[in-house]
């Protein structure tokens, strides 16, 4: 076995072990004093810590006297510090608290915070490359809601097409997964409708099961948040679709799903928003969920 080799093998052995004591049940701290006087295996040991997005749970502290330590370490703490104030804002505007009135949100940073906080479950494994995102952000102005509540709404479906994404590489081969790669789309754009037709569309997709409201300003156009959530995996059955956002219906082996993630986000975006969410699938095309809601 060459150097690099070694060395290679040592790196994810030794981020095995680390992780091992980093949960978020568990979060790690490590201090380390007078770090003027690390050495250059030390440093890349240390670089290794704080550069591994795996460790989400480790807080590398460091003191030093100043104009001792070696530039290197500065740059590695950097890096760590830079990653831990991403995942801090990605959880603070994920977990913001709602209160009992809509508030303008910036629904493209909630996209990007449920995003970051996913980041683990899209990064590459052994069994497959890393899922790609792609971000089609059109000129979405601020949209008036409960931001958290929606946050969960992206985290049910992001979370639901990275599973589907890893079922359909189960047959699949890592060269093959590369050759035909996992993606994600996510785009957003305004839409002016009158309710009417809002209305009308929406009963033609769901069969009549969502009760929109604005029901009585047929004549008034509006103007809607489109939100696409798709992916490229087997898709589903037409059977299957319609049975989406029933109460614990899964797809998912028993003990992986409950079956409430779409049911209560459908209740969040068509009751609390008075908004509309459909799924456009068939197998072998993937599944694209359309979420539609008002902009005031």
């Amino acid at each position: 076995m060459g150097p690099t080799e070694s060395q290679n093998r040592f790196n994810r052995v030794f981020q095995e072990f680390i992780g091992v004591f980093t949960r978020a049940e568990h979060p790690l701290v490590i201090f380390l004093d007078d770090l003027e006087w690390a050495d250059s295996a030390s440093l890349n040991l240390m670089q290794l810590l704080v550069g591994n997005s795996e460790s989400q749970y480790l807080l590398l502290i460091g003191a030093y006297r100043d104009n001792e330590v070696h530039p290197k370490m500065v740059s590695s703490m950097q890096l760590g510090t830079d990653r831990i104030r991403d995942i801090m804002q990605s959880l603070c505007n994920f977990s913001r608290i709602d209160g009992t009135d809509k508030k303008p949100a910036d629904i493209h940073a909630g996209i990007d915070s449920t995003l970051m906080i996913l980041q683990h479950r899209l990064k590459a494994k052994p069994e497959r490359p890393t899922i790609q995102v792609i971000k089609e952000y059109g000129d979405l102005p601020a949209v008036k809601c409960y931001s958290g509540q929606l946050n969960q709404v992206f985290m049910n479906l992001f979370g639901n097409a990275i599973d589907a994404l890893d079922e359909s590489n189960c047959d699949r081969t890592y060269a093959e997964i590369e050759q035909h790669p996992n993606i994600i789309t996510v785009c957003t754009e305004v839409k002016e409708s009158s309710a009417a037709d809002f209305v009308a569309d929406v009963a033609d997709v769901m069969g009549n099961k969502q009760e929109m409201k604005g029901e009585g300003r047929s004549g008034e156009t509006e103007s809607f948040a489109v939100i696409r959530i798709q992916d490229n995996g087997r898709g589903m059955t037409e059977a299957t679709r319609c049975k989406l956002f029933d109460s614990f219906f899964t797809t998912k082996p028993e003990g992986k799903g409950t079956g409430l993630g779409l049911s209560i986000s459908y209740q969040i975006v068509v009751e609390k928003h008075g908004g509309a969410i459909e799924c456009i699938s068939e197998p072998g095309k993937g599944a694209e969920f359309v979420i539609t809601i008002p902009l005031n």
